[in-house]
């Protein structure tokens, strides 16, 4: 992204690929652009007149994360660095930058020796460790969107899902590629050979910025659709990035040295962790931060639906009347309560030209039923019924009480309940496959 003489682009390396980034600044420079400063994985440039300039990407494993900048190790290193010829640019936690004119003579700052490689192959790890920690996260808010299978009839989630998954192969690929360089320089360093350390092509770099991109939309999608849900976990997004940060901020004004600061951002932090589970705890469980909205009271009639007065009914309470429907390029869903002068009515209609999305909403639907059934120790699953509709294509399965039914054919899911009706034995059911299943009754 570039603003005036400013320009920020998104870069994510591992140590292991300094060599990568190295060429990559080398490339900006002769563009114009000079590296100013890293921000967690942004990099800003200033605009200069392109020049030949020479960076160097240094790691020093001794820093930890706790230090922040400008610790004693990197300051003595960095003098070093300077009588030498080198400018420092920036630093990012464990990782110098510095950069001169090119000069064929330029006295390198480091050398490829065992030595180095593990102090990169040590860095690298926890930047691998901490890439499999967000691969779970990513899972898990892919399994989280997924459970229900009426996300197939939201665009937005559709779109989530697939940029989440984008991001997430990414991160796989980054762990592969990690482990398959560290066992090739584990080769060359029993056959005497110069360790290679990978390239970062500018395709990555492109990668990258497409996925920040995909990655930011599919945000904003998701708070178009705002909900005390949506609300209170970016919220805690928001506060488990940024505490560590907040933290160490203070920490690093205080006095002491390296190790008396390490520990005291420890214990801080247990104190904050705890703290933090007590307010998400009541956070989540309370009714604080709820986003009140309203429902839509009426349908749209862009989807062929049914209504209370289709069976019979008029609303009793437009207040507690509920609808909400949502369409997509793979399916459409209807999610419809009401209550009536009989008591409540209330259904779920999912509407697909694709046989494999109503299977996926109709297993979705079980393997919930049968968490529920499992939490609450009651069986609250349905069972098929034998009716003389299965000729037509129709699959009904009610629960218990059958007052609550499924009924599926391969292009409609429609999960519907009515107060204390016998449903298989009543109006309402003719009713239905006659005006959602086109199906008359014999």
């Amino acid at each position: 992204m570039k603003l005036g003489k400013t320009k920020w682009v998104y870069l994510r390396f591992i140590p292991y690929e300094f060599k990568g980034v190295e060429e990559y600044l080398d490339s900006m420079a002769l563009k114009g652009w000079k590296l100013e400063k890293i921000r967690g994985e942004f990099l800003k440039f200033k605009k200069i007149e392109p020049a030949k300039l020479k960076y160097t990407v240094d790691v020093i494993d001794e820093i930890a994360f706790i230090d922040g900048e400008n610790t004693e190790i990197s300051m003595e290193y960095r003098e070093y660095c300077n009588m030498v010829g080198w400018e420092f640019i920036c630093e990012k936690d464990k990782i110098q930058v510095y950069c001169r004119e090119f000069s064929e003579n330029s006295i390198p700052i480091h050398t490829e020796d065992r030595e180095r490689f593990e102090i990169i192959k040590k860095a690298s790890k926890k930047y691998v460790f901490a890439s499999l920690m967000v691969i779970l996260f990513l899972i898990f808010v892919i399994y989280k969107i997924t459970l229900d299978g009426s996300f197939l009839a939201r665009n937005m989630d559709l779109f989530s899902v697939v940029s989440i998954s984008v991001i997430t192969i990414t991160y796989i690929s980054e762990i592969i590629y990690y482990i398959s360089w560290n066992l090739k320089a584990k080769t060359s360093l029993r056959n005497g050979d110069e360790i290679c350390y990978p390239s970062l092509k500018k395709i990555k770099i492109k990668l990258q910025n497409y996925m920040s991109i995909t990655l930011i939309i599919s945000l904003v999608i998701y708070m178009g659709k705002i909900n005390s849900y949506y609300i209170k976990t970016t919220v805690f997004m928001c506060l488990m990035y940024s505490v560590p940060y907040i933290v160490r901020k203070f920490i690093n004004k205080s006095d002491g040295n390296n190790i008396k600061r390490r520990s005291l951002y420890m214990e801080t932090m247990i104190y904050a962790f705890f703290i933090g589970v007590v307010v998400i705890i009541i956070v989540f469980s309370s009714g604080l931060m709820n986003y009140k909205y309203s429902s839509n009271k009426v349908l749209s009639n862009k989807i062929e639906a049914i209504t209370v007065e289709d069976l019979g009914y008029k609303i009793k309470n437009e207040q507690n009347t509920n609808i909400e429907e949502n369409s997509s390029i793979f399916a459409d869903n209807i999610f419809y309560h009401v209550e009536s002068n009989a008591g409540f009515m209330g259904y779920t209609l999912f509407r697909s030209e694709y046989k494999w999305a109503v299977d996926y909403k109709l297993k979705s639907e079980f393997n919930m039923l049968k968490k529920l059934s499992r939490k609450f120790n009651e069986d609250i699953s349905y069972k098929e019924v034998e009716t003389e509709y299965s000729k037509d294509g129709i699959t009904i399965y009610s629960n218990k009480y059958g007052n609550s039914l499924i009924i599926v054919s391969d292009n409609i899911y429609l999960d519907i309940g009515c107060w204390d009706e016998d449903m298989i034995n009543s109006d309402i059911l003719k009713i239905v496959l006659d005006k959602i299943f086109k199906v008359k009754s014999a």
